[in-house]
């Protein structure tokens, strides 16, 4: 059985002056980034408030595992197949940002912003995503498993095909939102809102909807 790391909660002070050394090996490419992790493999990655909006800098397959993203601006930012694994990202911005692929499971995202972003085919098992905005989001074919998304804003966001197997989805707002063929096995979906939801051939099994 493979244990997933979750991420760490307790965070020493900002440090500008490294996070600015930090932001400038980013940029230069995730190769060079990779190379420098597997360098310097006990160094603390805090990239909080960083913002990367505009840069047009591709991130895919960087690794950024266990990296402080909270509250930094990675809209647009691609990601693909990048390794986020155990981050720790609250009050992040992702709108739009292409995750197709990555590795998020374990990962700490409460509140933080996936409106239009690309989650397809993503592994977020364990993640935490309370209270994140999940509008339009693209979560096809990804892996949800014991999940939390209680309390999110997923309106018109897309997770045909997705596992949220025992995923909490409690009192979340799944107005318009497509789940048809999705795996809700023992998923609790108490006070959830499923307005004008598709679950056409979602599997529901276990699943517990009580005041919805």
């Amino acid at each position: 059985m493979i244990k997933i790391k979750l991420a760490n909660k307790t965070h020493p002070e900002v440090d500008g002056q490294r996070t600015q050394m930090l932001v400038s090996i980013l940029r230069q490419g995730p190769a060079e980034w990779n190379r420098w992790r597997l360098e310097n493999p006990t160094e603390y990655i805090d990239l909080r408030q960083v913002s990367l909006l505009g840069e047009e800098l591709s991130l895919a397959n960087a690794n950024l595992s266990e990296a402080n993203l909270s509250k930094a601006m990675l809209a647009q930012v691609d990601l693909r197949h990048a390794n986020l694994s155990a981050v720790y990202a609250v009050a992040t911005n992702f709108q739009g940002t292409n995750l197709e692929g990555a590795n998020l499971q374990g990962a700490y995202l409460h509140e933080s912003d996936f409106s239009f972003a690309c989650l397809s085919r993503a592994d977020l098992r364990l993640t935490d995503c309370s209270g994140c905005t999940l509008m339009s989001v693209e979560c096809d074919g990804s892996n949800l498993r014991k999940a939390k998304l209680n309390s999110a804003h997923v309106v018109y966001g897309s997770f045909a095909g997705a596992i949220l197997a025992q995923a909490d989805v409690s009192d979340a707002i799944l107005r318009d939102a497509d789940f048809s063929n999705a795996d809700l096995r023992g998923a609790k979906l108490d006070g959830a809102s499923l307005v004008d939801a598709n679950l056409q051939g979602a599997n529901l099994d276990g699943c517990r909807v009580f005041g919805t």
